[in-house]
């Protein structure tokens, strides 16, 4: 067997690092508790991260396939071309995408930033995003007491928060949007025309409810049903006719509902 020294390592062992650090194909797996000192790719497969384990450096890819990091885990970057991408509690990611594929957050963990080009985006509770949230198709719901330095942007799909607090603006094209449970908004909320989407006979429906504040204005350039709760403060409205109400939810079946003044 022919080996050839380089810088102290061999031919072999070279290729080996390599193949661990990049990856060929298949699945991969970091045991539960462990350290690994740098990321991999692979280009049919799932990435799992178990739980407690740890990537000092380096990024997490894979073109065909999930990646699953567990609860109190520690990794860099995240990329999925076509995939899912999952992380559990109190866990900590850089940049996470994916250009086709669901991204699920859990309770107290930290990212810098959650895009999705088809999919839907779900952060739990006590959660941090350093910048934004954003889908090109799918939903956003991001849970109570969790925050979002920058924006949130769905172009078809509804976008809940659920006693989130939002440090840029909210922006939403196609479905509806729910903010509610003291959720604040530092920004503006902007319900934009989506771009080749034709309005149908369906009308979003956008709940502004108990005790939120959304800072600056409130503007709508397609027609939609407007529910906003009596505890509700927000900036200028403009763009759809507000309908007050008081209780836990607004009354659906109303034909007209109650104009606020």
């Amino acid at each position: 067997m022919f080996l050839k020294q380089v810088a102290g390592f061999t031919v072999a062992g070279l290729m080996m690092m390599s193949i661990s650090a990049c990856g060929i194909g298949g699945s991969l797996t970091v045991p539960a508790g462990s350290s690994r000192p740098d990321g991999f790719k692979t280009f049919g497969g799932d990435i799992t991260i178990e739980d407690g384990a740890t990537i000092q450096k380096g990024d997490l890819s894979t073109v065909k396939g999930a990646i699953m990091v567990g609860d109190n885990a520690s990794v860099n970057g995240i990329d999925v071309t076509n995939g899912s991408i999952s992380i559990g509690d109190n866990s900590m990611a850089e940049r996470v995408s994916t250009g086709s594929g669901d991204i699920s957050v859990g309770d107290n963990s930290t990212v810098r930033s959650l895009e999705a080009g088809k999919g839907s985006i779900t952060v739990g509770a006590g959660s941090t995003v350093a910048n934004n949230v954003k889908t090109g198709s799918g939903s956003i719901t991001i849970g109570d007491g969790s925050s979002v330095t920058g924006y949130v942007e769905s172009t078809r799909g509804q976008v809940t928060l659920d006693g989130a607090k939002v440090g840029g603006n909210v922006i939403a094209h196609a479905k509806g949007l729910h903010i509610d449970n003291g959720a604040t908004v530092a920004g503006y909320v902007h319900f934009k025309k989506a771009a080749g989407v034709m309005e149908g006979k369906d009308v979003p429906v956008v709940i502004l409810g108990k005790n939120i504040n959304i800072a600056g204005t409130v503007t709508f350039d397609r027609d939609v049903k407007l529910y906003v709760h009596d505890s509700a403060t927000t900036g200028d409205i403009a763009g759809a006719e507000p309908m007050a109400y008081s209780g836990d939810e607004p009354d659906m079946d109303s034909v007209d509902g109650e104009a606020s003044e």
